[in-house]
């Protein structure tokens, strides 16, 4: 499949140009040089023809940082692996000399140019293209990324390069697993360790990801796509712009994905916002796991059976919330642990879409009634008619996480002491590992005495 990469100094527009080509809002845009850090990519259709194009960031060549040198390599790789550059330059500041030395950076590389200039944001401003051509390519774009103008043009371009037609998509439906974390937990480098590659940029200086960065892998024979998250400050540590912008997509990536790994500095050990972080996994109903991250770091060295049994102690004392996440020890450095966190993540990945049958339901809820039965509330006693749960073809109907409604005589009957009690029971018979649990008390049709139009949710 075609490649095609973004490169351009710093503030070109290049992430603006990006989500215009994609037709949505994938990468990060604020005003401010260095916004892109990470490799972004999106596969953009056409009549049954797909591209691949990648966002990268602002491309500088006086590296005198680690996290400057970092940068420029995945720009590199970038270029490297890419069919064709679409080379952004700002057409209001005109010609720069970076510009020319991205230019000879890029014939050096033998790669076919577009150069695209960007900012012309009103028609008729096609005369500011001309300085363009000093830079010696011969194909030359005149756009507005921001107003949307030559993006049509532009796209009927980058379709004639030779995208290829297929039947299937090469992006098949996958579970989307949002990493989330502390600044500089690890999350970066736990997923290029599971990839094999630097596939995102990694450095000891916290908040190094700013966007959510998307990276598909296969386990057994399972497509997941990771997301891997900004990491979540103190709100009183967040500067205004930029970085409240960056925490609000974090927080989306956790509403849009199926599953969320939580990963915690080992070393740390659990912090307040730690446990701030989990509650927002909490509130947002989604399956998850726990990792310690960084336990080669650990004084105490454990075996890792004993690390994961200690992890799950520890996990269930400190955020006993979210109990029904199973946790897992590793070290992302060292890749200790991973054939375990693996085949865990497709235990969690199977329980999220189990569906259970309706008469097996009922069935449960009538003998543990009978063998437990509830204590009475204002005089009556809570009777469940039938169960069911409800799904789509994901498995969660809609939900977050496995939900099921509950037809009873009266909803206020149930107390959440003997709802806690009941969600035991539920899980010792039917598990659901990983997944938080939603039920729905709903007044049967023609039983109980009252006459009640809504559900009583409650939930763990």
């Amino acid at each position: 499949m075609k490649t095609i990469a973004i490169v351009g100094r710093p503030n070109v527009g290049k992430s603006l140009l990006f989500n215009r080509l994609c037709g949505k809002e994938i990468s990060l845009v604020y005003d401010q040089p260095g916004v892109t850090r990470d490799r972004i990519v999106c596969c953009i259709k056409k009549e049954g023809k797909e591209i691949v194009l990648v966002d990268t960031g602002g491309l500088v060549f006086d590296c005198q940082t680690d996290l400057a040198k970092s940068l420029f390599d995945q720009i590199s790789m970038a270029v490297e692996e890419a069919h064709h550059i679409l080379f952004v330059v700002d057409g209001r500041t005109g010609l720069l000399p970076l510009d020319k030395q991205i230019a000879k950076f890029l014939r050096e590389k033998h790669k076919a140019v577009t150069v695209v200039v960007n900012k012309l944001d009103h028609p008729g401003m096609e005369h500011f293209c001309a300085e363009f051509a000093n830079l010696g390519f011969e194909e030359i774009f005149a756009v507005s990324a921001a107003h949307n103008l030559g993006i049509n043009q532009l796209l009927e371009k980058i379709f004639s390069l030779g995208a290829e037609e297929r039947e299937n998509p090469i992006f098949a439906p996958s579970t989307r697993i949002a990493v989330i974390g502390q600044p500089n937990a690890g999350k970066s480098s736990l997923i290029n360790s599971l990839i094999g590659e630097s596939r995102l940029v990694v450095h000891e200086e916290p908040g190094t990801t700013h966007d959510a960065v998307e990276v598909g892998i296969e386990v057994c024979g399972v497509p997941f796509t990771f997301i891997d998250t900004a990491g979540l400050k103190k709100k009183n540590k967040l500067q205004e712009g930029l970085e409240i912008k960056v925490s609000g997509r974090t927080v989306h990536s956790i509403n849009r994905s199926h599953l969320v790994w939580f990963i915690i500095d080992g070393q740390k050990g659990i912090t307040l916002q730690d446990k701030k972080i989990g509650g927002l996994i909490q509130k947002a109903f989604k399956p998850c796991m726990v990792i310690l991250n960084k336990i080669d770091l650990l004084e105490d060295r454990l075996n890792l059976k004993e690390g994961n049994k200690k992890g799950m102690l520890y996990v269930q004392e400190q955020l006993p919330f979210l109990s029904y996440a199973p946790v897992v020890v590793v070290s992302a450095e060292k890749k200790w642990n991973f054939k375990t966190l693996l085949s865990t993540l497709l235990r969690v990945d199977q329980e999220r879409k189990k569906r259970i049958p309706t008469h097996r339901l009922t069935q449960f809820f009538q003998e543990t009634l009978n063998q437990y039965p509830p204590p009475q509330v204002q005089g009556k006693r809570l009777k469940i008619y039938y169960a069911t749960q409800i799904y789509d073809k994901e498995g969660s109907g809609g939900s977050p996480c496995p939900t099921f409604i509950l037809f009873v005589n009266n909803p206020n009957c149930i107390k959440e002491t003997y709802q806690k009690f009941l969600e035991k029971q539920f899980r010792q018979a039917f598990c659901f590992r990983g997944c938080p649990l939603l039920w729905k008390w709903r007044k049967a049709e023609g039983k109980g005495e009252s006459s009640l139009h809504q559900d009583v949710i409650l939930s763990r």
